[in-house]
């Protein structure tokens, strides 16, 4: 019995380790010529912190969220919709947020703050403000 459970052990952490990457810590990143850049984060946060979220901009899938820690995306100016879901069901939104008026060469922030029940309030941060918190997470890149 002992020894059944120590090899169901060290096969369920051999397949656990192929699900590694790497963890590197918050980066400004130069817009490209004619685009804006966005910025969505994840503080470090209890509530929902088990939640590991799709982000969609202008419905195109822009990687996995988790908390403590940031995505980062080009856009062109002009309107974005930025949608945090789950992959479980087809849609299902848990947060959302409209961004107006982009202009190229800007940088965006926009802080994904959980709420009760599983959702999150995407607001729009002040650019210091937005940088100071964002700096905070890491950016996580599968291997």
């Amino acid at each position: 019995m002992k020894r059944s459970f120590a090899v169901g052990l060290v096969l369920m952490l051999i397949t656990l380790t192929g699900c590694v990457g790497k963890q590197l810590s918050y980066q400004d990143v130069q817009p490209q010529e004619g685009m804006a850049s966005i910025y969505v984060y994840r503080p470090t946060n209890f509530l929902n912190s088990a939640e590991t979220m799709i982000l969609e901009i202008n419905g195109v899938e822009s990687g996995l969220l988790s908390h403590g820690f940031y995505l980062h995306s080009f856009t062109e100016p002009g309107n974005a919709d930025l949608l945090l879901k789950k992959n479980v069901f087809p849609y299902n939104e848990y947060g959302s947020i409209a961004l107006k008026d982009i202009k190229a060469g800007q940088n965006y922030y926009i802080k994904a703050d959980p709420i009760a029940l599983a959702g999150f309030d995407m607001i729009l941060m002040d650019a210091k403000i937005g940088r100071q918190e964002a700096s905070a997470t890491k950016l996580f890149i599968n291997e």
